[in-house]
């Protein structure tokens, strides 16, 4: 019983570890994404307002 209950607490955190970088990739596409979106509305504002 022991033995079993170890092996799905490990299952479990390695689902959390799993969760967590998941979950860091996303964020980072969108801020990155997000940044991408912001600096090409610069461009086109400048753009707007240099005609």
């Amino acid at each position: 019983m022991k033995a079993r209950s170890a092996r799905v607490t490990r299952g479990l955190s390695i689902c959390r570890c799993r969760t967590a970088n998941w979950w860091r990739g996303v964020k980072i596409s969108m801020s990155l994404s997000a940044a991408l979106i912001g600096s090409s509305r610069m461009k086109a504002n400048t753009l707007d307002t240099a005609r």
